[in-house]
């Protein structure tokens, strides 16, 4: 379902990103997908959003209406979500991103030079946790690539297998969000997560609370990796709270 009311092309050095924003005359919302997904994922909380808030959200690379990346590392993302955030939306801004999103939604916060502007930042059940991918073995790795490649084949998605399997190959060599980056997130920061994941356990919700200075946890019953669809009702209100300050 279109929840967009203006869409776009925004140029970067590794390419094209698309982008769609519903215009309001309040406060900024920057929303960025998990992989595989699109931006077309956010539509039911978008639409329960108060109407005032002014939405933008883009394809990350290699997904949706977006070029293929020429790097698919986190760092490259972030820089990427930096450059069409200082080009398109400007000054203060909430930024919300779910899984593979939340990760480098996390990571783009916890520089500074990268996240001007950040007033607050929205973490749905993100990935990322050093404590999860990073000190897995290889063996554990090529596990965890062919049960996600599983769960996605034959389901329309954003982005190809072959994409998928690059940004997870990628993300495993750098880039994980170690104690030290969490500790440098200066903005304020909700983290949602659903309770039943079973993708990414709650614990690691426990992880991110104890990691962020400034952060608050806000578990959603009854859920499981996607919050935000599965119960954009409850989503909305949180978020719109959350940003209410």
């Amino acid at each position: 379902m279109d929840w967009c009311d203006d869409y776009g092309f925004s140029k970067t050095p590794s390419g094209r990103i698309r982008y769609g924003r519903r215009h309001g005359d309040g406060k900024k919302l920057v929303l960025v997908h998990g992989l595989a997904a699109t931006m077309g994922s956010w539509h039911k909380l978008a639409e329960r959003l108060p109407k005032g808030i002014d939405i933008y959200a883009i394809d990350l690379p290699g997904h949706g209406g977006s070029d293929a990346p020429r790097e698919f590392t986190v760092s490259a993302q972030a820089s990427i979500l930096s450059a069409f955030i200082g080009k398109h939306v400007g000054g203060s801004f909430y930024l919300m991103g779910h899984s593979y999103g939340g990760w480098v939604s996390a990571y783009f916060a916890s520089f500074p030079s990268l996240s001007p502007g950040l007033e607050g930042l929205i973490l749905e059940d993100p990935s990322g946790l050093y404590s999860h991918l990073g000190e897995m073995d290889d063996g554990a790795k090529g596990e965890y690539i062919s049960g996600l490649s599983s769960v996605l084949k034959g389901k329309r998605t954003g982005a190809g297998i072959r994409v998928v399997k690059r940004f997870l190959l990628e993300g495993f060599n750098g880039g994980h969000l170690t104690g030290e980056l969490l500790a440098r997130i200066a903005a304020r920061t909700l983290i949602l997560w659903g309770r039943e994941d079973g993708r990414i356990p709650v614990a690691h919700a426990h992880e991110f609370r104890r990691g962020i200075p400034d952060s608050t946890l806000s578990i959603v019953d009854r859920a499981r990796h996607t919050p935000h669809y599965t119960h954009p009702g409850i989503v909305a209100r949180r978020v719109s709270s959350f940003m209410k300050g």
